[in-house]
């Protein structure tokens, strides 16, 4: 479902809702503010694009990242699950340890 509830394809004299959205429009739409959108673009925690200085968000990209927001989420170490990513191999080796020495 569109991120405002509402689809346009072809309604009131032929309004789509746009394709990309201006930082503005996506604060609207997230209701945020905009100093907290841009440290969102920022941080490339948004999804863009970019035209030259012209910052646009991708209305599919942004509707995708609100669902996976949406998801719940688990520690790793719940239901014994541990993280044994290679991104922090101390973090794994600890992790390790610490199970084994249940």
């Amino acid at each position: 479902m569109p991120l405002n509830g509402h689809q346009h394809k072809g309604g009131r004299m032929g309004q789509m809702d746009p394709m990309m959205l201006t930082p503005g429009e996506t604060g609207q739409l997230l209701r945020i503010g905009r100093n907290k959108t841009y440290e969102l673009i920022a941080a490339g925690t948004l999804p863009t694009v970019r035209f030259g200085r012209a910052i646009r968000i991708p209305r599919a990209a942004l509707e995708a990242w609100v669902e996976e927001q949406s998801k719940p989420r688990r520690k790793p170490d719940e239901a014994g699950d541990v993280d044994m990513s290679p991104q922090n191999p101390v973090e794994a080796a600890a992790a390790r340890r610490r199970k084994g020495s249940r």
